[in-house]
């Protein structure tokens, strides 16, 4: 039976990497404007240089605003989309992060699961791999711990700590 595809209810999900992320292709974005624009007003320029400046900024607008008006209207669109695809590798990271967070608690942590399309399937896989090791070592010490055998020499709980620390 094929599981429904769970939806994101949230795409901003780390404002570190995300933010960068936007914060830089909007950065890029408008460098490659001005740069764009630059040239063009320059090719303009170079075209007819007789001819005065307020001729070539007059053309420059009347051949460049459509293209102009495009970008513009355009940035939200891939703004967006970065914060989409951002979320294919922020939201498994998240989720790795806590786990690892709960394993080191002391707690037990939930298997990582991830939606299909995410980005590090394979590092979530090799962490539940731990997950799955850890929590069988942490069941075979509570049967131990649990039932000692008779007349048996082991450890009493509290004895590793006292080991450990020396």
């Amino acid at each position: 039976m094929v599981e429904p595809k769970a939806r994101r209810k949230k795409q901003f999900i780390d404002r570190d990497v995300q933010g960068a992320l936007v914060f830089r292709l909007a950065l890029h974005w408008c460098v490659f404007l001005v740069v764009g624009m630059s040239v063009s007003l320059v090719l303009q320029y170079l075209a007819d240089p007789f001819q005065p400046a307020g001729h070539h900024f007059g053309l420059f607008a009347k051949n460049q605003a459509g293209f102009l008006l495009v970008m513009i209207c355009m940035t939200p669109i891939f703004l967006f989309d970065t914060v989409k695809l951002s979320h294919r590798f922020a939201g498994p990271v998240l989720r790795v992060r806590r786990a690892l967070r709960e394993m080191a608690g002391g707690e037990e942590a939930e298997r990582v699961t991830l939606r299909p399309g995410d980005f590090w399937i394979e590092i979530a896989e090799d962490l539940n791999k731990v997950i799955d090791r850890v929590s069988k070592l942490e069941g075979h010490q509570e049967s131990d711990v649990a039932q000692p055998a008779e007349g048996s020499d082991a450890q009493q709980p509290g004895e590793w700590e006292e080991v450990a620390q020396v």
